[in-house]
């Protein structure tokens, strides 16, 4: 095999260390640091080069973005390339893998300590209740699919877009729903089922009939997702009418990530409160990682609750039937 194979073949390789889904975002900020780069007249890429680099982009960003930059640089870093930049040749021999910069592994976790970040907002159970059971099917009856499908199923948005007809199947009182697998994403599927108060199939039912007779494709009713992140906006805005709860932000805020975030988030955060394992939250939301999911166990209010009763009935005298209510799920 000559070297020119072996060229060709190793670039190929090193192309799918990138994930494909993220492969535009991944060279958008390669690119951005090579600008800096050439700005600053640098031909070696070095422990110092990469301090100033985030330190001026840690100026900018949270420190939440500043891990998805490093994250990104350390990926292509790595690869072997001989880069051109203008009247300039960078030789970045071998690979650069800043991973192995101490200080600058210090300095990420330095700008991480303390840092706050910025959850998705999360409805709760009760306002979740009072829009099934109280709001107008003849208004809301879009919304309500929505909600149950990205609640019962932790869907994202591109999740419920990929979402058809013949996804679903009715087995006796139960629906079992699948979820299409896509690049990062392996294929996972969920059930529906109705509760004593609220009867989650039949509205489901309803409204794929609805279209199953009015739209001749085979797209389900989400056929309209584009316009979702405003149209749950009506879901708070009926909430806040309702007075259901005190709801004092600001809901452009939101924009998109009330689909793509918050439906997940919410199911997530009603697993932990129900008392769910988090392998159980894990598998049922198609978590790779662990980690996510036992921070939602973690911060289980229910949880939370629990240890406190515990606690206070263990001062009384009188923690031998509690000791069962608490699960330390981690």
């Amino acid at each position: 095999m000559n070297n020119s194979n072996i060229d060709f073949l190793n670039r190929k390789a090193e192309s799918r260390l990138i994930p494909q889904k993220s492969n535009d975002a991944y060279k958008k900020e390669y690119d951005k640091f090579m600008k800096w780069v050439e700005e600053q007249k640098v031909t070696d890429i070095s422990e110092r080069v990469m301090l100033a680099y985030l330190q001026k982009m840690s100026e900018q960003y949270k420190a939440s973005t500043m891990w998805a930059i490093h994250s990104k640089l350390q990926c292509l870093l790595r690869q072997s390339q001989l880069v051109q930049l203008s009247r300039l040749w960078l030789r970045i021999n071998k690979g650069v893998d800043i991973k192995l910069f101490a200080k600058v592994h210090a300095f990420m976790k330095a700008i991480s300590k303390n840092d706050v970040a910025k959850k998705a907002y999360v409805f709760n159970e009760e306002d979740l209740r009072k829009f099934f059971i109280d709001a107008p099917d003849i208004t809301y009856l879009f919304l309500k699919v929505v909600a149950i499908c990205g609640i019962f199923g932790s869907c994202r948005r591109c999740e419920l877009c990929d979402l058809r007809l013949h996804d679903i199947k009715e087995e006796g009182s139960v629906l079992i729903i699948t979820i299409r697998p896509s690049k990062t994403v392996k294929a996972r599927r969920f059930t529906v089922a109705d509760s004593e108060a609220i009867s989650y199939v039949r509205l489901t039912e309803f409204s794929y009939d609805m279209i199953r007779g009015n739209v001749p494709i085979k797209w389900l009713v989400l056929i309209h997702l584009d316009h979702v992140p405003r149209k749950l906006h009506v879901i708070l805005n009926w909430m806040i009418l309702q007075n259901t709860r005190d709801m004092l932000f600001d809901l452009a805020e939101m924009k998109g990530g009330i689909i793509h975030q918050e439906t997940p988030c919410t199911s997530a955060t009603i697993m932990a409160n129900s008392g769910m394992t988090t392998d159980q939250i894990q598998r049922q939301v198609g978590w790779k990682s662990s980690a996510v999911a036992t921070g939602y166990v973690e911060e289980s209010i229910s949880n939370k609750k629990n240890v406190s009763n515990i606690i206070g009935s263990a001062i009384n005298g009188s923690s031998t039937s509690l000791s069962s209510e608490l699960t330390i799920l981690i």
